[in-house]
């Protein structure tokens, strides 16, 4: 087994890694791991794979209203991300911050979703009784 690489320093998101992309038991072992804001270093195969485990500050009710100095935060935070000078617990912070807003965002103006898919059913069904019976184009 290979020494862990210490995880001190200022570490760099350099990737992000969509949901999409990982197999399932994948996602449940991540979902599994004690809750951390510190980095964790996972070995396979003798290589070291780096992740970070989710907040602690898990609950959105937990997070409290949104504020201007939340915002400016984030913008702080988004600038360094940018320049690719972010760290790792920044970058959790960074995500939390992010999440907290479009929590407060969903609280207090809901995106119109329900009239979207009404109109998006609509169209459907129009586009379906257009279609020819045993025609496979749409």
């Amino acid at each position: 087994m290979a020494t862990p690489l210490p995880l001190t320093g200022d570490w760099s998101v350099r990737k992000l890694i969509s949901a999409d992309l990982i197999d399932e038991p994948v996602k449940r072992f991540l979902t599994a791991l004690s809750i951390s804001p510190e980095p964790s270093v996972v070995e396979v195969n003798g290589r070291q794979l780096f992740i970070l485990v989710r907040s602690a500050t898990n609950e959105p009710n937990a997070r409290g209203p949104w504020s201007v100095e939340k915002n400016q935060r984030r913008h702080a935070l988004i600038d360094r991300q940018v320049d690719g000078t972010i760290s790792m617990e920044e970058a959790l912070e960074l995500a939390e911050l992010n999440a907290a807003m479009d929590h407060w965002i969903d609280t207090v103006a809901p995106l119109p979703l329900d009239h979207a898919r009404k109109i998006h059913d609509a169209l459907v069904a129009k586009t379906l009784a257009k279609t020819p019976a045993g025609s496979t184009d749409q």
